[in-house]
């Protein structure tokens, strides 16, 4: 009996020495319970990328909920200046009736001042503004005019006198590129 365990020793060694094959899954098996072994420097690095993934995702809502602010003020702005444009519209067809309403009433006051005795005319000319008085005498006819100018104050008549200068110089000038368009027309 002794041999035979001598020969059953000696029998397992010769194989595991012979068939390092037959041992091998043995060992692997083994090493599957063992826990892998991680250097400092492979820790150091999976927490740095895992750092960087946190702060990606940060980064990312972040971004979200300014692309989302973005979008809210764009909306925001979209409206308000809808409701611009509808009161500049609006703004501007009340602009043109007062002018509207204006260019009727300084056309009465023309008619009214014509009709009016050239004495008579001077003194509330006198107590007006010198752009308002050139306008009202630009409006009028030149035999008119010509009654009126010398019973204004002097001083008055000289500064109206060369606002209607300049005014005649603008109205001329608007004239002149009517005139020019017309003719260009016509050829």
């Amino acid at each position: 009996m002794k041999r035979f365990l001598m020969l059953l020793v000696v029998g397992c060694l010769g194989l595991t020495i012979a068939y390092p094959s037959w041992a091998a899954p043995l060992v692997e098996a083994g090493a599957k319970n063992k826990p892998p072994q991680v250097t400092a420097k492979e820790v150091a690095q999976a927490t740095t990328v895992q750092a960087r993934e946190q702060s990606v995702a940060a980064q990312e809502q972040a971004l979200a909920r300014k692309e989302q602010e973005l979008t809210a003020l764009q909306t925001e702005l979209d409206t308000k200046l809808a409701r611009f444009a509808k009161l500049q519209k609006e703004v501007a067809s009340q602009l043109d009736e007062l002018k509207g309403i204006h260019g009727k009433r300084f056309k009465n006051l023309i008619a009214v001042y014509s009709a009016m005795s050239p004495s008579k005319v001077a003194p509330l000319l006198n107590s007006m503004e010198d752009t308002t008085v050139a306008e009202v005498l630009q409006a009028m006819k030149t035999d008119l005019v010509a009654k009126i100018m010398p019973k204004l104050e002097p001083e008055k008549a000289v500064r109206v006198s060369k606002l209607i200068g300049l005014l005649q110089e603008k109205g001329t000038e608007a004239e002149g590129t009517g005139a020019q368009r017309q003719k260009a027309q016509k050829q």
